[in-house]
């Protein structure tokens, strides 16, 4: 009787030391994942990122000529071309084509956005085509500043990295890139719209001509960067969405510069909303 008594006074003991013992390590297995998640989180915060951009101030925009191929109409983003006929769409693609940098329109331009074909004028400049208003329902407002804006890229992966800048249709975009980094980067691509516009070209046409598209064919724009100083843009790109810089795997950091574009990661930029 007596060690039934005892059993049961000892019993309840063990299980009251088991319980807090088991507590007791779940507690310390919490800390030291609380531990090891706060050291990650820290040397998160210390590694340096894949992409990192400053912006550096702002810079006065010249507000393009706004022109066209002298076609009678035109479709705008939104609104297609009530009974277009395949010649009329013939040509709207024909003139889409000449807007875009290729190997036989333009491949380059310079400060004042005239066009260049291998180093040579084409007798072309840049300007804001009347097919670009209300692009992606919304104009950016003429006094909306324009910024300079620097960015690092640590090219770990051949990617499209996204800059976070519109490029306003018919003006001219600045890219500065020293020396050592355009070795580095082995030259950029500029892609002003949706890269997969350009790279899928003869397909979208195809698309576009089979139906009645509310826009023109190809909205996007692609130029390569292979010198510390270019210019490129978009006759019809506006307020938009992306501006990526498409680099080869680098072995180190390089940086890029960019001004007379308008940011929108930070704040939306002013937008007309009325056509």
């Amino acid at each position: 009787m007596k060690k039934y008594k005892k059993l049961l006074i000892i019993y309840p003991l063990i299980l009251v030391a088991v319980i807090t013992a088991i507590l007791v390590g779940i507690n310390t297995i919490n800390k030291q994942k609380t531990t090891l998640l706060t050291q990650s989180f820290q040397n998160s915060i210390n590694t340096k990122v894949e992409q990192s951009m400053k912006i550096l101030g702002t810079t006065e925009r010249t507000q393009p000529e706004v022109s066209n191929g002298g076609l009678s109409r035109y479709p705008f983003y939104g609104t297609a071309l009530p009974n277009a006929s395949v010649e009329e769409k013939e040509a709207i693609i024909a003139e889409n084509n000449e807007l875009n940098a290729s190997s036989s329109t333009y491949n380059s331009m310079d400060k004042n956005g005239n066009l260049l074909l291998n180093g040579v004028e084409t007798g072309e400049k840049l300007y804001k085509h009347t097919a670009s208003t209300f692009m992606y329902y919304g104009d950016v407002a003429d006094d909306e500043p324009a910024v300079i804006k620097e960015i690092a890229i640590d090219a770990n992966s051949n990617r499209n990295y996204i800059t976070g800048l519109y490029a306003p249709a018919g003006e001219v975009i600045k890219i500065k890139i020293s020396n050592e980094d355009l070795v580095k980067s082995n030259g950029l691509k500029i892609s002003i719209g949706q890269m997969g516009m350009i790279t899928n070209n003869s397909n979208i046409n195809n698309i576009w001509s089979a139906k009645n598209m509310n826009r023109m064919p190809v909205i996007a724009n692609i130029m390569n960067v292979d010198s510390t100083t270019a210019y490129v843009g978009s006759f019809l790109v506006d307020q938009f969405i992306f501006h990526q810089i498409t680099a080869v795997i680098s072995p180190s950091p390089f940086q890029v510069l960019l001004s007379i574009c308008i940011t929108f990661m930070d704040s939306p930029p002013k937008k007309n909303l009325k056509r």
